[in-house]
């Protein structure tokens, strides 16, 4: 049987798995029996308490019985009804806390009939009070007393007795709680302990088996990206092989694609571009020579080619943008540009289409300098400024900003749009990419990975956040050439340092 990766990789998880049930099965049954003892504590004390309260109410009615039949504050003795009401609560509690101890059952019975004495006997003393009957109906009263006295007497010795059993149980269960509540530690300790050393154990032997092999797997797809042809090759018969091949397959695949890509987009320069620029050219000539005898129908027909076609093209020159950015073949004309000049001619640019929807733009940026190809950046201007006209409500604002530091200028343009999601955010400068509401409106989403591109092979780096009420921000970052703000016309300051 040959040793797989998945074989190595359950034992590594098993082994130590299997420690750990054992150990949680020990631990739930210490648990268990340390709940049991606290559940038994607890009833005992419940129990005592209820034992105390009951010994506490017979004490006080016949203390309340002796006031009614020799005291003379009437209004400040306790009535029969009123103690029928606490020794009820208390006799429905003490019913609730017997279960099925019989000793307790007997005690609660018993409880029950003297509870009911008591209560005849308070009853009777209301009606005899020494200021109203004679010296001999009291003694005879007393006579009649005493059995239940003696009855009484008897119980309480009987409730206190039963208590200090329970006082015991209770002791006995605290202490067996504690020893258990130990022992619940000591098992987790040696679980925890044991656990650590196995895993740690299997982990070491686990990569020192797949350290080499891995290395060799990432050198080798680390290649992949460069184009570089692949020498190396991981050794064995597991899925590391395996993968390795796959990679030496997918770089095969790669470097014949990009071969195919090449002649691809080779083709689409000479044999599109050319092609779509004439038909272009040759549209608007003919539209231009017979504007005054079109028809209304035919004019519109017409235009709609010529939009199309217009569309095609851009599309074309985007698609061959991309791959000379990314071939790092892209020739960038750099010279040192003014950034206000350059966002008031994005901003005529864009003037139809931001008054199309009653757009306001906002030119706040800084007179400051950067190094870069003035077309270029204008494309990527124009693209962010398009994009927050579109995504803006009616009567919006778009404002473009600056902010310059030491080495650095960022370029801020701001919407007030619906904003951007984080999931959005990881993939908006992937070419064809497009928001839910970016393939409601016109493009191909290859826009902002042009724009991202050309902030790149400008040496800068290219971002989105949202903003805290509305919209959200599309920034980069260029280099500084010089700070023109000391300066009062920046375009003499830039033609200084030119010379």
């Amino acid at each position: 049987m040959k040793v797989r990766i998945l074989h190595k990789g359950l034992a590594f998880i098993l082994l130590p798995l299997a420690l750990q049930i054992v150990s949680f099965c020990l631990l739930y049954s210490l648990m268990l029996q340390s709940e049991r003892l606290a559940a038994a504590e607890a009833q005992s004390v419940k129990q005592i308490m209820w034992m105390d309260s009951l010994a506490t109410e017979f004490a006080n009615s016949w203390a309340a019985i002796g006031d009614h039949m020799y005291g003379s504050r009437a209004h400040d003795m306790e009535d029969a009804e009123s103690y029928k009401r606490r020794m009820d609560g208390l006799v429905a509690e003490g019913k609730q806390l017997t279960g099925e101890n019989p000793e307790l059952k007997a005690l609660m019975e018993q409880t029950e009939l003297l509870a009911q004495d008591q209560y005849d006997q308070m009853k009777a003393a209301q009606s005899l009070r020494s200021d109203e009957h004679g010296l001999f109906s009291l003694i005879q009263s007393a006579r009649n007393m005493k059995p239940v006295i003696i009855r009484l007497g008897h119980h309480l010795n009987r409730i206190n007795s039963q208590a200090e059993v329970e006082r015991k149980k209770a002791l006995v269960a605290a202490e067996a709680e504690r020893t258990a509540r130990q022992r619940v530690k000591t098992q987790i300790i040696a679980g925890v302990v044991a656990d650590i050393v196995l895993t740690f154990a299997l982990l070491f032997l686990f990569i020192k088996n797949i350290t080499d092999r891995l290395n060799i797997l990432v050198a080798n797809a680390r290649m992949i990206p460069s184009g570089q042809k692949i020498v190396h090759s991981v050794g064995g018969t597991d899925e590391l092989h395996y993968l390795d091949q796959a990679i030496h397959q997918a770089s095969d695949d790669l470097q014949s694609a990009a071969a195919q890509r090449k002649q691809l987009l080779d083709m689409v320069a000479h044999d599109l571009r050319s092609p779509l620029q004439s038909a272009k050219l040759t549209l608007d000539g003919f539209l231009q020579r017979n504007s005054d005898t079109m028809q209304g129908a035919q004019r519109g027909l017409l235009n709609s080619v010529q939009l199309s076609v217009g569309t095609v093209i851009s599309l074309v020159e985007d698609l061959l943008t991309i791959d000379k950015l990314e071939a790092g073949k892209l020739d960038l004309d750099k010279d040192l540009i003014d950034v206000r000049p350059l966002i008031s001619h994005v901003f005529e640019t864009v003037a139809g289409l931001a008054a199309a929807k009653e757009i306001d733009l906002e030119n706040s940026s800084e007179p400051v300098a950067v190094e870069g190809d003035e077309s270029r950046l204008a494309q990527v201007l124009t693209n962010l400024v398009s994009n927050a006209i579109k995504f803006s409500p009616q009567s919006g604002k778009v404002t473009v900003s600056t902010k310059i530091t030491s080495n650095a200028v960022r370029i801020n343009v701001t919407d007030e749009g619906p904003g951007i999601s984080a999931e959005q955010k990881e993939k908006l400068f992937e070419p064809f990419f497009q928001t839910a509401a970016g393939r409601a409106k016109s493009g191909y989403g290859l826009g902002l990975a042009i724009a991202r591109l050309i902030v790149a092979a400008h040496g800068g780096t290219i971002g989105v956040e949202n903003n805290q009420i509305a919209g959200a921000t599309f920034w980069f970052d260029l280099p500084t050439a010089v700070d023109l703000t000391d300066l009062c016309e920046p375009a003499q300051a830039i033609d200084e340092i030119r010379n």
